[in-house]
């Protein structure tokens, strides 16, 4: 009869040990399938994604699309005197990213093509805006004195620009790569006029710390006399 009991009791032990992993093996695979579902968004995701359906990649590509054409038109209306500003500058650094998240979207859609040229019409947007950003950053730290960080983005706007021209040119929008060329002249004036104040600014700094050096070591040799003094004394 006890022998009969302790089997009961290892049966039932094992089918509540048995349901506990059940239950977190369920639950981790419902974690591990709306991860899947909110990082990827196939259409094979759609069926098992029961929780929170996942948008089609062409409908995500029609959503981005309409952002970022609003963020292109008011982005139009900034004036040339608010371009620098904090709110023109976020709302540029808001459009890169819309435009950076459609082609990605575009890569995730099952009629990606590399050449398609409504991807490279949006890639070379994606290079033209963010050149425009990081010249107006390079402005703006500029106009701020710090010299390094606008060289830093001016640099960079150069190198966009450069890119921006090269996938124009693919298109062959001929016409529109040689204004990004022209374009880049801006942020090349500021590598040179923030190079030149940065060397400035570095000389005062350096001169500054030769004056240091000298008056540590006029210290140093007033100490020393002053010891050798003492021991003639004695």
């Amino acid at each position: 009869m006890n022998y009969r009991f302790k089997v009961l009791a290892y049966i039932a032990l094992a089918m509540v040990s048995t349901g506990a992993f059940l239950t977190k093996a369920s639950a981790s695979d419902a974690n591990a399938t709306q991860a899947l579902c909110s990082s990827l968004g196939t259409n094979d995701l759609n069926s098992i994604c029961t929780d929170k359906k996942v948008p089609r990649p062409s409908e995500l590509i029609k959503e981005k699309e309409a952002e970022i054409n609003q963020l292109i038109s008011l982005a139009s209306k900034i004036s040339e005197k608010q371009l620098t500003s904090p709110e023109s500058l976020e709302l540029r650094k808001n459009l890169v990213h819309k435009l950076s998240e459609l082609i990605q979207a575009h890569e995730r859609s099952p009629k990606y093509a590399l050449e398609d040229p409504r991807l490279k019409e949006r890639s070379f947007q994606l290079h033209a805006y963010a050149a425009e950003l990081n010249a107006l950053k390079a402005k703006a730290a500029y106009d701020n004195k710090d010299f390094y960080k606008a060289i830093d983005n001016a640099n960079t706007a150069i190198k966009t620009r450069k890119r921006a021209a090269e996938i124009a040119t693919s298109l062959g929008l001929h016409q529109e790569a040689k204004k990004q060329i022209e374009y880049a002249n801006w942020p090349t004036d500021i590598v040179k006029q923030a190079s030149n104040q940065y060397t400035e600014e570095l000389n005062e700094k350096l001169e500054a710390k030769k004056d240091e050096v000298s008056e540590l070591i006029a210290r140093k040799n007033k100490i020393a006399e002053n010891e050798v003094t003492s021991q003639e004394s004695l």
